[in-house]
């Protein structure tokens, strides 16, 4: 039975309907495709979501705090064992010093310590301190009262010689007691002291006193207008 349709429709028909078959074929490749981009892209999300997740839950690094300085002139001996190089029986003497000659007044005070140099010095000057060297004696409240008292009855003015000025030391001359009354000279950098001019004939300038171990140019400064070589 022939189907009405002449070889050349046929062929037109069949070509047709391939043409829809592979447009269909296409058309769901390309909604799989997409499909798979989509579960690839919202995997990606979900990864950078945890990930950021966890940084933030993560411990933070705090930063360690800097330990305070270490008051020589209060600190235990417990205290005084924790720097570098001071073991207990340097310590000990750390305490007993400042207990016989008072607080320290520099770091470079320690020199005058038994056992203790510059280099030890040098080592702990970042983790110590002397702290603030007060007077050792404050004004009474009577003689407040009485300063108040003269200020309502003034006395008359009376001039008054000029007070004259302290007694420089004589480095030259003056005896082991007499030296440790300088400012950062305790027993032992008074003993070198002695030593030295004993075995150079005698200081001839001032200056010259740098030339002993452990007297710096700071130590110079603060005694320079205290001592002489010359006879007062």
């Amino acid at each position: 039975m022939s189907s009405g349709l002449t070889r050349q429709e046929q062929r037109v028909l069949f070509i047709l309907i391939f043409a829809i078959a592979i447009g269909l074929g296409i058309q769901q490749c390309k909604q799989r495709m997409q499909a798979s981009v989509d579960v690839i892209r919202i995997n990606e999300q979900s990864a950078s979501a945890s990930n950021s997740a966890s940084v933030s839950t993560s411990p933070s690094h705090e930063t360690p705090t800097a330990r305070p300085l270490i008051n020589i002139n209060t600190a235990s001996n417990k205290d005084l064992c924790l720097l570098k190089g001071i073991g207990p029986a340097k310590a000990s003497a750390i305490i007993e010093f400042r207990e016989q000659h008072g607080p320290f007044r520099t770091i470079d005070d320690l020199d005058n310590v038994s056992g203790i140099g510059p280099a030890t010095i040098e080592r702990i000057r970042k983790q110590i301190t002397v702290g603030d060297i007060k007077p050792s004696a404050t004004p009474s409240a009577n003689a407040a009262t009485q300063t108040q008292s003269l200020a309502v009855f003034p006395t008359p003015a009376v001039e008054r010689a000029p007070a004259p000025s302290p007694k420089k030391i004589n480095i030259n001359t003056a005896g082991l007691k007499e030296l440790m009354t300088l400012p950062g000279v305790g027993e032992k950098r008074a003993q070198s002291i002695i030593e030295y001019r004993q075995r150079n004939g005698g200081f001839k300038s001032i200056e010259e006193i740098m030339n002993i171990k452990g007297v710096s140019i700071r130590n110079f400064e603060s005694i320079k207008d205290k001592i002489t070589i010359t006879k007062q």
